[in-house]
């Protein structure tokens, strides 16, 4: 919004200034400076008030024109600007010099196409290093008799966001590195304290009393749900570092999470229709792993001795496909919709339904890594309706092959 405000008040100057005389009365002439010359200085002090910086180049690359923001943000004097001095090196968003043919102003001053929010950093004489959000366009709908078009540069300073931003990610890399290590350690010790249990419960149940053999029940299913919580803190310290994202067949992705809970579906009876799938862009193993969870949590929340659970895909819109998985299980409370997805929330005792409450967090991070959504709806007639929003292949590419010998989905599965 900036640059084309800019463009329209040095829009308005340049047609103020180049306006042609013609034979007019002396007094409308009068009126006419007048008015032109209060239009001007509202202008000028609408762009010497802006925050962000603006430099005006001419069509042979002189700078013509600077606000007293651009002065701040680049760190150079009136005088330095004023004649034309450039004092600050661009470098792209990794820190590297631009190539002075692809800076957005010599891109917009040799072809007239806009370059718009264009991260560059600015490396001053001192050595400072600032960062700015950069948008160009050209003044003029035609180039100069030289081929040139004169540009007009709006730039905002997002030093402090920038910073901000690789703090937070840093921090979520050292946490996450945290809980891995943490998590890679415990597993060791806590092997070997399960294997012992488990040995001495075979050895002596029976031979002690009836107590012992209670609590070293009690020790063993305690080691077994600590085991299962470290494997699932490592699953999450790991979910969404994926691989780059690629065309995936979801069709293919939903007949391999099926094959893997075999057992599950066979145990609960369950009625499996699963829809034409997409082709999307993703991490292959990433999507298998919230289509098994969601699956196998539908599986495990159902309401009788059988379940029915519905595989469906829906075009959001050009960049967006959206995924239901729907049960007609117990379902969840809409209070509680938000809750499940937080990490160790458990709606329902242990002794009712196994888990460690984190499959869903883990699920969100995965989705929400990807650049979707996901959410969690009640199901008419009863049940849970779980979505979420993966990205389009944006142009046609070559899909991921199949990891089996699998049809694809699009008939119902028993």
């Amino acid at each position: 919004m900036v640059e084309i405000l800019i463009a329209a008040v040095l829009g308005g100057l340049a047609g103020a200034c180049g306006t042609a005389w013609v034979l007019r009365g002396r007094s409308a002439a009068r009126r006419e400076r007048r008015a032109g010359g209060a239009a001007a200085a509202l202008q000028r002090s609408i762009l010497d008030s802006l925050q962000d910086g603006v430099v005006v180049y001419d069509e042979d690359d002189r700078i013509v024109f600077f606000n007293p923001a651009a002065m701040e943000i680049l760190d150079v004097s009136r005088e330095q600007l004023g004649t034309g001095t450039r004092t600050w090196e661009p470098l792209d968003a990794e820190g590297r010099p631009v190539d002075p043919e692809q800076r957005p102003v010599a891109i917009t001053a040799r072809t007239g196409e806009p370059c718009v929010g264009v991260d560059i950093g600015l490396r001053t004489v001192g050595g400072d290093l600032r960062w700015t959000t950069v948008s160009t366009r050209a003044l003029h709908e035609e180039p100069d008799a030289n081929g040139r078009y004169a540009v007009v540069a709006a730039f905002t300073d997002i030093t402090e966001r920038r910073e901000a931003q690789r703090a937070l990610e840093r921090t979520n890399a050292e946490l996450a590195q945290f809980a891995y290590v943490a998590s890679h350690d415990l597993s060791e010790p806590l092997r070997m304290v399960s294997s012992y249990l488990q040995l001495l419960r075979r050895r002596y149940h029976g031979e002690i009393d009836e107590d012992a053999d209670e609590f070293i029940d009690y020790a063993v299913e305690g080691a077994n749900r600590m085991r299962a919580l470290i494997e699932d803190l490592l699953a999450y310290s790991r979910a969404g570092r994926g691989a780059d994202p690629r065309p995936v067949d979801l069709g293919y992705v939903v007949a391999d999470v099926l094959s893997s809970l075999a057992a599950a579906v066979a145990d609960a009876r369950a009625q499996i229709s699963v829809g034409p799938m997409p082709t999307v862009l993703g991490d292959r193993l990433s999507l298998a792993q919230v289509m098994q969870n969601l699956v196998a949590n539908a599986l495990k929340f159902r309401s009788g001795p059988s379940a029915c659970v519905w595989v469906s895909a829906e075009r959001e819109h050009d960049a967006m496909w959206r995924i239901e998985i729907a049960d007609d299980g117990i379902g969840i409370d809409a209070k509680h919709r938000e809750r499940v997805f937080k990490m160790f929330q458990r709606l329902h005792d242990r002794e009712a339904f196994e888990g460690t409450g984190i499959g869903l967090a883990i699920c969100r991070k995965i989705v929400e890594r990807q650049g979707g959504e996901i959410r969690a709806d009640g199901r008419e007639g009863g049940g849970t309706v779980f979505t979420f929003t993966v990205p389009a292949v944006p142009a046609p590419a070559l899909v991921e092959p199949a990891t089996g010998e699998h049809a694809r989905a699009g008939t119902p599965v028993a």
